[in-house]
């Protein structure tokens, strides 16, 4: 038995480099095919589907050239970019010319990953009793935030986040002292919308720093759902101490990797399971921690099923959604709380550093694991 197309959807494969893209590797060691691709150079007709200058990861874990107008027959396909416009038609010709292939993207994905969409969602589940514990949260339009959340802003720090955005880009901080002038510019920025945040008091700190996580979930079932969050990922650790009086404050309070490097920082991230052990170390219980994550996000994406538009998505039976999830902790003096900040459909799967991203391998290799599972049961 042929073993499945893993179909992976780049931007481009000029630069791919298997020593560090391990999904890639450990696709081909968990039973796949992987071919990646531009996505221009996929062309889909009715009986077929060929690739240009694509490249397969071979049995041996090296890279080759797959000859032009190579037919393929996906099992399964794996968006790595973000989604729009002629992407999200080509993923569609895709579904309607492979009737058994899984497929990683549907349109409602990019909605329900947005940060306002997903705040209002949650307020619909907690009037139909589902909780997702998340930092204090205000849905007001950058016009109104000077005069709706004058008082929060004038007694509370916040955090501004433009609700399509990634990457840590056009996020705005204000202190009590500082509201009023950054109100001001949120006005007469470019964004269309933010999200405002109050800014944790009292989030888990390693070496005095502040962290947040990203972990791995995999939605093979919208409706009904059925979830599975993989126990590893990733702790980002913001680049200076997060109760210094001095320097720039977005340096203590954002840990996105491109930040810190956009801002020329070091970039220092470790592992869960590292995370864990130190704060075991220092007295916190961690026995509940993957338990109290896992009902989390179930609240999370029991809420972020409920988006109207999903159930209007061809194929629905043949989606699955692998998020990246962004989850703060907060110390609450004898435990660790996890709060829920937001999801990426196209998540970053390495370059987290050499031993965090080797510590994911097993992750990458399950969720892998888990898709073919998945095919091979449709196949047959």
């Amino acid at each position: 038995m042929e073993d499945p197309v893993l179909l992976v959807l780049c931007d481009s494969v000029r630069n791919v480099d298997l020593r560090y893209a391990s999904h890639l590797w450990l696709a081909r060691t968990n039973g796949f095919r992987p071919v990646l691709v531009n996505w221009r150079e996929v062309h889909v007709e009715t009986q077929r589907t060929t690739v240009t200058h694509a490249l397969e990861v071979t049995r041996e874990l090296r890279l080759r050239r797959l000859p032009d107008a190579n037919p393929i027959a996906p099992a399964v396909v794996l968006h790595r970019k973000l989604i729009w416009n002629r992407s999200s038609r080509l993923i569609e010709q895709l579904a309607e010319a492979h009737p058994g292939a899984l497929l990683s993207y549907g349109a409602p994905w990019s909605l329900i990953s947005r940060k306002w969409t997903g705040e209002v969602l949650f307020r619909e589940g907690e009037r139909n009793g589902i909780v997702v514990s998340r930092p204090s949260t205000y849905l007001v339009a950058k016009s109104e935030v000077a005069r709706k959340l004058r008082d929060v802003g004038r007694r509370t720090p916040l955090i501004f986040k433009p609700s399509t955005g990634s990457q840590c880009h056009g996020i705005w901080l204000s202190t009590p002292r500082s509201f009023n002038a950054v109100a001001q510019r949120l006005c007469g920025s470019g964004r269309d919308a933010y999200v405002t945040q109050d800014l944790l008091p009292n989030p888990v700190l390693y070496n005095g720093k502040k962290v947040d996580l990203r972990l791995y979930v995999l939605v093979t079932s919208f409706r009904p759902l059925r979830m599975k969050l993989y126990r590893e990922g990733v702790v980002r650790i913001a680049a200076t101490r997060f109760c210094e009086a001095e320097g720039d404050p977005a340096l203590a309070q954002l840990t996105g990797c491109c930040y810190r490097r956009r801002k020329r920082q070091p970039i220092e991230n470790i592992s869960v399971a590292a995370l864990l052990e130190r704060l075991r170390a220092e007295g916190f219980p961690t026995a509940d921690f993957w338990s109290d994550a896992e009902q989390l996000l179930l609240s999370a994406f029991r809420c972020l099923a409920a988006f109207p538009g999903i159930e209007r998505v061809p194929h629905l039976e043949r989606r699955y959604y692998l998020g990246g999830v962004d989850v703060l902790l907060a110390d609450c003096g004898d435990v660790v709380r996890p709060l829920f900040i937001e999801t990426n459909y196209v998540p970053q799967l390495n370059g987290w550093g050499h031993a965090v991203d080797h510590s994911l391998r097993e992750t990458h290799g399950e969720w892998l694991r888990d898709l073919r599972s998945l095919a091979l049961e449709r196949a047959a």
